[in-house]
C-alpha cells in the first residue's frame, strides 16, 4: 500500500525535484587517449544500493556528485501558457500553448516511455519556436537550456493527448552553469523527473523524513524526500542523456548518470559502473569567472599530442597512471574512515597527505599540456598559503577549481583563504563529497 505522503505526491499539480552536480578529482583529458583512458571524477553523494558491487581492476574513470544540489519547480496551471524562468540567467520565457502547437508532432502513443532523438525536422521546428537561425552553429547556454526544455516536454507530457500542457518551471542552482560542475546534466535529470513524475510516467518509491537536503528560497517548505525505483531511475537517466545529446551533441553520459544515481561512478570505453564506496571528502569549490570551450580545449590537446607526442604521450600516460593511484587511494581511505582500528586517524591523514600529493602534481601535469590558465595558477597560489591543495577540474582553461580541505586546516584558515580569492575577484563555496542522486521533495 502507498502511503499517505506519496498518494498526496502522486496527485499533487507542482513537482519539486533535485540533483546533484559533479566534480572530477583527477585525470582530465587523459580518459579521451586510446590504451590511456586514466580519469577520476567524484560524485558526491554515495548510494547504499552500490555497495555490493565488487571493485574492478578496469574502473578508470570515476565520477562523483556534490553536496550542491539543481533544484527545480513544476506546475500545471490553466493560464494557457508555458513560462519557463531561468534564475540563474536573469530571464523568463513565456509561450502560449497556441504558438507551441507546431511541437505536438513530437508525441506519439507511448513515446515518454521510450526516450528517442529529435528528429531534423523536430529539431527545426524547436528552433523556430525559440528564434534560433537554424544556420546558427554556437548556441549559447540559455538557448540550449531552452531547446532542451521544450523538447523534453513535448515529448514526454504530451504523449497521448497530443496538446502541449499548460505549465510554468522555475529553476535555483547552488552551483554556477558552465563551470566543469555537471549544470547541463543535473538541469537534463531535473527537467527528464518533472515531467516524467507530473504526467505519472514514473512513481516515487519511499520517503524519508529528512534527506539533509534544504530548499532554496522560492520552491516551498521542505518534508519529505522521496526516491525512485531503479526502473525509474533508468528511465529518468535515459531522458536526461537526450536533453544531454541536444546540449552537448555527444556525451559519454557519465554526468547524466552521475546526477541521477548519486553516489561514484567509473567510466572506461564507454562502459560506466557504480563503485561500491568512496569517503567523504571535503572540497572548497572555487570559481575563476573565466568562461572556456571544452570542445576547443580538447582539441588543442589532441593537437599538440599529434604534433609532439614522444612528448605529451608520456604526460598523458602519468595523468592515467595518477588517477589509477588515486582511484586506490580512495578506496583504502574509505576502509580507514570505517575501520574501529586504534590507529585511524593515522591512517587517514596519511592518505589524505597522499590524495594532496597527487592533486599537486596532477595541475602541473595538466599544466604541461596546456589546459590551466593564469587565474587557475592565481587560485592555487592563493589557496597553497593557507595549507589547501589545489587542481582544476573538468576541461581547465578557467572554469572551476577544487581545493581539498583537510582535517587540519581550521575554520579560521578556510574564511582566510575564502576572504583572499574573493579579493581577487574568485567565488568559493564549500562542498562535500558523498550522498545521494535525484530526488523529489514533498513541499507545502
Amino acid at each position: 500500500t502507498l502511503s499517505r505522503t506519496l498518494l498526496r505526491v502522486m496527485s499533487t499539480e507542482c513537482v519539486v525535484v533535485s540533483a546533484p552536480g559533479k566534480v572530477i578529482l583527477t585525470g582530465e583529458h587523459a580518459v579521451v587517449y586510446g590504451k590511456v583512458r586514466k580519469l577520476v571524477i567524484v560524485l558526491i553523494q554515495l548510494c547504499h544500493r552500490f555497495e555490493s558491487l565488487c571493485w574492478s581492476a578496469w574502473q578508470t574513470a570515476l565520477a562523483a556528485s556534490l553536496s550542491l544540489r539543481l533544484f527545480m519547480k513544476t506546475r500545471r496551471t490553466s493560464s494557457g501558457m508555458v513560462e519557463l524562468d531561468l534564475q540563474d540567467f536573469g530571464s523568463v520565457k513565456r509561450w502560449s500553448c497556441d504558438e507551441l502547437a507546431s511541437l505536438s508532432r513530437f508525441s506519439s502513443p507511448g513515446r515518454s516511455r521510450n526516450p528517442s532523438h529529435p528528429s531534423a525536422s523536430e529539431l527545426k521546428a524547436l528552433k523556430q519556436v525559440c528564434r534560433i537561425s537554424e544556420d546558427k552553429e554556437i548556441l549559447s547556454v540559455e538557448e540550449l537550456a531552452i531547446l532542451a526544455f521544450l523538447f523534453l516536454m513535448v515529448s514526454i507530457c504530451n504523449d497521448s493527448n497530443k496538446t502541449v500542457p499548460s505549465l510554468s518551471l522555475k529553476m535555483k542552482s547552488q552551483f554556477p552553469f558552465a563551470s566543469g560542475l555537471g549544470s547541463s546534466a543535473a538541469y537534463s535529470v531535473c527537467l527528464s523527473a518533472s515531467f516524467l513524475t507530473l504526467s505519472k510516467v514514473v512513481i516515487p518509491m519511499s520517503c524519508e523524513p529528512n534527506s539533509g537536503v534544504a530548499l532554496p528560497p522560492g520552491m516551498g517548505t521542505a518534508g519529505k524526500s522521496c526516491c525512485y525505483s531503479e526502473s525509474d531511475l533508468q528511465l529518468i537517466n535515459m531522458w536526461a542523456l537526450e536533453g544531454e545529446q541536444l546540449i552537448h551533441g555527444n556525451p559519454s553520459g557519465i554526468d547524466n548518470t552521475v546526477c541521477t544515481y548519486g553516489g561514484c561512478m567509473s567510466y572506461t570505453k564507454g562502459e560506466i559502473v557504480p563503485l561500491p564506496r568512496i569517503p567523504s571528502l571535503r572540497i572548497l569549490l572555487i570559481d575563476t569567472k573565466i568562461p572556456r570551450s571544452t570542445k576547443k580545449l580538447v582539441a588543442g590537446v589532441k593537437e599538440r599530442y599529434d604534433k609532439h607526442p614522444a612528448i605529451f604521450g608520456p604526460v598523458i600516460e602519468a595523468i592515467g597512471a595518477l588517477s589509477q593511484e588515486c582511484r586506490s587511494l580512495l578506496h583504502h581511505l574509505a576502509d580507514a574512515t570505517n575501520s574501529e582500528d586504534s590507529s585511524k586517524e593515522l591512517t587517514q591523514t596519511s592518505h589524505i597527505s597522499d590524495l594532496e600529493t597527487l592533486w599537486d602534481v596532477n595541475q602541473h601535469l595538466l599544466q604541461a599540456i596546456g589546459v590551466s590558465h593564469s587565474a587557475i595558477d592565481d587560485v592555487c597560489s592563493i589557496t597553497t598559503r593557507y595549507g589547501l591543495h589545489s587542481k582544476l577540474t573538468g576541461a581547465g582553461g578557467g572554469g572551476s577549481v577544487i581545493a581539498l580541505v583537510n582535517q587540519t586546516v581550521s575554520d579560521d584558515d578556510l574564511k582566510a583563504t575564502q576572504s583572499s580569492l574573493a579579493d581577487s575577484g574568485y567565488g568559493s563555496q564549500e562542498a562535500a563529497v558523498g550522498g545521494c542522486g535525484v530526488l523529489l521533495h514533498c513541499v507545502s
